[in-house]
């Protein structure tokens, strides 16, 4: 039949070329449906970072910067190691120096440091809320560090006190009671 629509030969050829070409486009089209349907996407549009695009710029063309998504490879990099554990260090260092810790409950810790004579006033060397709050009070347990729980305290000093500032004249009376069990 396509021979009677094709008047010579060469016409049957170009005809046939054709019509397989249609097929392996139509094919591609399929698999690349199927691929998609297979494995959901991450949201990400253009290229991956394993195709050698920028860390921060995942190939979008709207110009928003698309969420970040848990990643365990990066989780687990060198540099976040390493970040972790000058923290970790830094937290140390504080607490090997520091008088006692209030803390909360829900991960909520105050870090105070009081040199005795001289008459000065304690200071909130470290404060922190959540996994950093977390991470004082391990440490602290780790290195013997007097840990007191007094949520209403606690909660005052870390709203009311930056880090490495004196405590407030309205904190003296009962962090003077927790220093004198210290001591």
């Amino acid at each position: 039949m396509v021979m009677v629509l094709a008047e010579s030969f060469f016409e049957f050829i170009v005809i046939a070329v054709l019509g397989v070409l249609t097929c392996a486009v139509l094919m591609n089209h399929a698999l690349k449906a199927r691929e998609a349907v297979a494995a959901p996407s991450s949201g990400r549009v253009g290229p991956t970072r394993a195709q050698g695009s920028a860390p921060g710029r995942m190939g979008t063309t709207s110009g928003a910067r698309p969420r970040r998504r848990y990643d365990p490879v990066q989780a687990a990099h060198p540099i976040s190691d390493r970040l972790r554990k000058e923290e970790r260090k830094r937290i140390v260092d504080v607490l090997n120096r520091s008088t006692l810790v209030v803390a909360t409950p829900n991960h909520t810790a105050v870090v105070l440091r009081y040199e005795f004579g001289d008459g000065s006033t304690p200071t909130v060397t470290l404060k922190g809320n959540n996994l950093k709050g977390l991470k004082i009070l391990e440490v602290a347990r780790q290195l013997d560090v007097p840990v007191f729980r007094s949520s209403k305290l606690a909660m005052q000093l870390y709203n009311s006190v930056n880090a490495n500032k004196p405590i407030r004249h309205e904190h003296y009376v009962p962090v003077a009671e927790l220093v004198s069990q210290v001591v």
